[in-house]
């Protein structure tokens, strides 16, 4: 912004009112031993984990929820108040593929 000398009187020091504050409020911290405070207006990017309730539909989704969430006690990031509670649905889940297993073996025998 160029600064407008008038003819007469002195030479201005700022280009405008909000310059000449600014520069005020600079000196004033500078001699206060505070440091100069200048808020910044820009976007920051915020990164969220976000939970997403999951439905596997093929046995590959199936597969990697359960390698996940098996690597997820490996490495202790399920409660051991939990573990419990866990380990009789995997049991319980363990039963029924079996038992799906063997009825349909059976199915196939009976079959041949």
């Amino acid at each position: 912004m160029p600064i407008l000398v008038p003819d007469r009187g002195r030479t201005p020091k700022w280009c405008s009112q909000s310059f000449r504050t600014a520069a005020w409020a600079a000196r004033r911290a500078a001699a206060s031993g505070d440091a100069e405070v200048r808020v910044v207006d820009r976007p920051v990017e915020v990164v969220r984990e976000v939970r997403v309730e999951v439905d596997p539909r093929s046995p590959e989704e199936w597969q990697a929820l359960l390698k996940r969430l098996t690597k997820r006690v490996d490495d202790g990031r399920v409660y051991d108040r939990d573990l419990r509670q866990l380990a009789a649905s995997v049991v319980a889940l363990s039963e029924a593929v079996g038992g799906r297993i063997r009825r349909s073996d059976v199915r196939k025998q009976r079959r041949r």
